[in-house]
């Protein structure tokens, strides 16, 4: 749940800046402005495929009509975070429950995204309210009979046993969460063996409390199929250590000779971030560089916005980097920041596309494609721009910035974006074109 700030969220951020700008594509000189930086794209080294990892989002789906599915159709949605069956929680302003699982899983599917069913927002208060553990125990009874009576609800594929319990669960009354996983891993398991189990979604990735969580769940023999930690650091660098955190939690697994795990980061990305579309891009960039399976963006607002990318029926500007990113296809290619810019590269072997999203540097900055030989010596190049609305703020379409045709030089394409927004995002297509 992200409708508060857990600790890792209660640092102070500033919000990304934006100023007035204009962009233009150059060939394969870098002549005019002088660049703040040089971001490069590597057509040669794949990552991964394209699954779309942080196209996900926690109480995505409000109902099974909202959102309206030509909304979230091109989005590619990957991994939902939704409450369970009977669910209570009144979060972000409803007057009533919202985003049952078992009744947005038909939605889910349609659209091709698989769901977690978050087990304790089957009570009506957060933080959660515990009464006893027959209570918890009957309630897990409850949520997995419900789902095991609907075997239509194909995409649901997680059971998230409890939510940020370093500061939500109950020791006092419920005793430590360690022992309070097993007992629930063990409820859930004797009712449902298949259904993969996530957690231990903490509120921020702790090494100690990891270390520990894991030390346990082994000598139990109750690890996780999906590991799960939050990442909600406010901030303008909200993102930046979610790589040494996936090194550090794969270097734990290692040391513990379990795994390697996938790893859900189930709530990402504060406010300040959520509501950019380059801030949300720097997130995209370091899930697809550290190997992260799926991410879901952070429920700060209604239900059934996905985390903000839709106001009332219409999509925010933020919307449109992650129909951008929903439209890639092929493999993910290595991206090498610079300063403040990041991305998220694709390349189509198929139809010779490459995709470029990127954003975070203001100014005049360069994007250079090396590996681009197979596109041949002539390339269209397109752009287009997308500016941080606010959340109370539509934007119909992307600016169209720049369409033109140039030479590669040794395989290499230059890109310049020359007065670039900040807090904008912005997508450059590079595809094939005859001579």
């Amino acid at each position: 749940m992200s409708a508060r700030l857990p600790r890792a969220a209660l640092r102070a951020g500033a919000a990304l800046l934006a100023a007035a700008t204009a962009v233009t594509a150059a060939s394969c000189t870098m002549s005019g402005p002088v660049s703040r930086s040089i971001l490069t794209v590597d057509l040669g080294h794949d990552l991964r495929p394209v699954t779309h990892v942080g196209s996900g989002g926690l109480y995505a789906l409000a109902t099974a009509t909202d959102p309206a599915r030509p909304l979230i159709a091109p989005l590619h949605l990957n991994q939902l975070t939704q409450p369970p069956p009977g669910v209570r929680q009144l979060g972000n302003g409803a007057s009533t429950p919202t985003g049952d699982a078992l009744k947005v899983a038909a939605s889910a599917a349609s659209v091709g995204a698989k769901i977690y069913i978050r087990m304790p927002d089957i009570y009506s208060d957060f933080p959660y309210h515990w009464v006893s553990w027959d209570d918890w125990l009957g309630k897990v009874r409850a949520m997995v009979e419900a789902r095991l009576a609907d075997p239509a609800a194909t995409s649901i594929d997680g059971w998230e046993l409890w939510n940020e319990p370093d500061w939500t669960w109950d020791t006092a009354h419920a005793g430590d969460f360690d022992s309070g996983w097993v007992r629930s891993y063990r409820a859930v398991r004797a009712l449902d063996p298949t259904t993969p189990i996530v957690g231990p979604s903490f509120s921020e990735y702790d090494p100690g409390e990891m270390a520990d969580f894991l030390a346990n769940a082994k000598a139990t023999n109750t690890i996780p199929d999906t590991i799960s930690w939050h990442e909600l650091a406010a901030g303008t660098s909200g993102w930046s250590d979610i790589g040494s955190h996936v090194a550090d939690y794969r270097a734990l697994e290692k040391s513990l000779g379990i795994g390697p795990l996938p790893i859900s980061v189930n709530e990402y990305a504060a406010k300040d971030a959520i509501d950019s579309p380059s801030g949300s891009l720097h997130f995209l960039a370091q899930f697809e560089r550290a190997g992260v399976a799926n991410a879901a963006r952070a429920y700060w607002y209604e239900s059934g916005t996905i985390g903000g990318l839709i106001w009332q029926g219409r999509p925010t500007g933020v919307y449109w980097l992650y129909d951008w990113y929903g439209s890639m296809d092929g493999r993910i290619v290595a991206v090498t920041p610079s300063a403040g810019q990041d991305g998220v590269a694709s390349y189509d072997g198929h139809r010779h596309i490459a995709t470029v999203l990127v954003g975070g540097e203001g100014g005049t900055n360069t994007i250079r494609i090396t590996g681009a030989s197979a596109l041949g010596a002539h390339v269209s190049v397109s752009i287009l721009r997308t500016d941080a609305t606010g959340r109370h703020q539509a934007m119909r379409r992307p600016v169209p910035v720049e369409k033109t045709h140039v030479r590669t030089d040794n395989g290499t394409v230059t890109v310049m974006l020359d007065k670039q927004m900040k807090s904008s995002a912005y997508e450059i297509v590079i595809a094939s074109t005859p001579p």
